[in-house]
């Protein structure tokens, strides 16, 4: 491409290193002559045809384009810049919203930008070969993994209904950790959680990634498990497409929740995992109920339940008043004209023979007079009635009083139970670096990072000195 030969005899007098062995014996060079030298090699080295993946492409003041060309299988680039794109061959469809992660070809020469010392491509054409080559291998294997049934809805895990533990994946000091955390602890105060931080960003998930969620799903003590990554490029998403990852979460036996970028990011981990949310935050709403609201339901079902008992009362109270006694009195009647058609009946077959006449006259008109007196028993009985009643009434009363009491003690057993009651008593809880809670002093070296969790809020602080009880 280049005579080598001709390049290194033509260059100026100025101080370069030399092939000694005595490094003592190197000329010294300014950043500046470093620079210069260094520029006038790699621009003699010609021009390059490249093929690679443009990434982060941006058009500035109508001209002016700079991207990075990424290799298709490896994580490196080159930065790209053009002056003007109306100076060279510029397919304008890479100017296109969705122009991210095409396939191009670069014909250009390498350069350096001597302010920052920083080598880039200056292209004299760029070609679209077509869609990028990550983004057809992710809807081919989208594809395979969906035959496979990978993504069948019978497969998923129901998640717990409010775990103890949580295993949380994701970047170190990331925000979408902060995100997860703070909102899941601000619904149900108290949820544990370990953490793993790994590697978040690249077209392929590190050896962290498999070795947090083997971890997390060997802890008998997780109940689940979330994977979160805030927004950010989209090309530093693409490990979360990666066959062997959704394979992995294919074969955890734990519950897993996805929680990538932000609401428009989708990703095959999303259609593999037991619960895709939209976004970190999001997470919260899946794993945990809202304490106050939960709090709030059981007022409510406490006032439905006081109404309807009261009710129940009111009704009875109302039924023995009005049909208590109007129904015993319907009963003496009815059985009066019973008697009586019986008597009929009795006088049309012995009419003739007087004395079973009179005897049975006799027996008819004595069971009218008892029935008689039944009326008369039934209203002086009247106020024996109502006090009947009175009773029925108190012992409901007393057993709506009773039932009362007795979720009124489980509302107190609730509250005194309530993680962030017990913090307003003067109580704190200690946690590490990795959010977990440090029960005893053997747990705990100078000069660590811990977190102290009051009821309004937490302070982080350094230890300066163990001491343990004699």
């Amino acid at each position: 491409m280049y005579n080598q030969k001709k390049f290194f005899s033509n260059q100026s007098n100025r101080p370069r290193p030399t092939q000694n062995n005595n490094q003592a014996d190197l000329p010294v060079l300014t950043v500046s002559q470093f620079i210069d030298d260094t520029r006038k090699k790699i621009q003699a080295f010609g021009f390059y045809r490249i093929r690679g993946q443009l990434i982060d492409p941006k058009l500035i003041n109508g001209s002016h384009f700079f991207a990075s060309l990424r290799d298709e299988k490896d994580e490196c680039r080159i930065p790209i810049k053009v002056r003007d794109i109306h100076q060279i061959k510029f397919d304008r469809s890479l100017l296109s919203d969705n122009a991210a992660g095409t396939l191009v070809e670069v014909t250009g020469k390498t350069d350096i930008f001597k302010r920052r010392g920083e080598y880039y491509l200056q292209p004299t054409r760029i070609d679209n070969i077509g869609l990028g080559e990550l983004y057809a291998n992710t809807e081919r294997l989208k594809a395979q993994l969906q035959k496979e049934g990978l993504f069948d809805p019978n497969r998923k895990k129901p998640l717990p209904f409010l775990p103890h533990t949580v295993g949380l994946i994701t970047g170190k000091d990331s925000k979408g950790k902060d995100d997860v955390i703070k909102n899941v602890q601000r619904r149900w105060p108290g949820i544990r959680f370990i953490t793993k931080e790994v590697t978040v960003d690249g077209t392929v998930p590190t050896k962290d990634m498999f070795n947090a969620i083997e971890s997390l799903a060997n802890d008998r003590s997780i109940d689940v498990i979330v994977i979160a990554r805030g927004g950010g490029d989209p090309q530093g998403m693409i490990m979360f497409n990666d066959e062997k990852l959704v394979r992995e979460i294919a074969r955890c036996t734990k519950p897993i929740i996805s929680a990538i970028g932000h609401e428009t990011d989708h990703h095959l981990i999303d259609y593999v995992a037991d619960v895709a949310a939209s976004t970190p935050t999001d997470v919260a709403r899946w794993l945990v109920p809202d304490y106050l609201k939960e709090a709030a339901d059981i007022d409510s079902a406490f006032d439905a339940l006081y109404f309807h008992l009261n009710h129940l009362i009111s009704d009875d109270q109302h039924f023995l008043k009005t049909y208590g006694f109007n129904s015993l009195e319907n009963f003496i009647r009815h059985q009066i004209n019973n008697q009586m058609l019986e008597l009929k009946q009795i006088e049309q077959e012995f009419i003739s023979p007087d004395l079973l006449y009179n005897k049975q006259h006799d027996h008819v008109k004595n069971m009218r007079d008892r029935l008689l007196n039944l009326i008369v028993e039934k209203v002086s009985h009247e106020d024996h009635y109502e006090l009947i009643a009175h009773q029925l009434t108190s012992v409901v009363e007393q057993q709506f009083i009773l039932n009362s009491n007795h979720i009124t003690n489980w509302q107190e057993k609730l509250t005194a139970l309530n993680p962030r009651n017990i913090l307003k008593r003067g109580y704190a809880y200690v946690t590490n670096e990795q959010q977990e809670v440090i029960k005893t002093v053997n747990d705990v070296q100078v000069n660590q990072l811990m977190s102290i969790q009051f009821h309004d809020g937490s302070v982080k602080a350094v230890v300066k000195e163990v001491k343990k009880d004699e």
